[in-house]
């Protein structure tokens, strides 16, 4: 019999606003620290808004953030 195995993963979703091409662009980060505030986010956030780090966003805004919950069940099955 296979090996359930679960994965509790929490992922920090940034959203921006790229005012030049009129999209949404999300940046997520795997694991965020445990102790986060919106103030911390807003603040690292305000960082890539100013830094322009990423060509592909020309004119970025800060549109939200959130934390997201993932769970994962592998259910061992293997078919070789």
């Amino acid at each position: 019999m296979a090996e359930q195995k679960e994965t509790l993963t929490k992922v920090l979703t940034m959203k921006f606003y790229d005012a030049s091409s009129k999209k949404d662009r999300i940046m997520s980060v795997t694991n965020p620290k445990p102790d986060l505030t919106a103030a911390t986010v807003e603040a690292a956030m305000q960082v890539f808004v100013d830094l322009r780090p990423f060509d592909l966003i020309q004119q970025p805004e800060i549109k939200g953030a959130s934390t997201i919950e993932k769970l994962t069940k592998d259910f061992g099955i293997v078919i070789s």
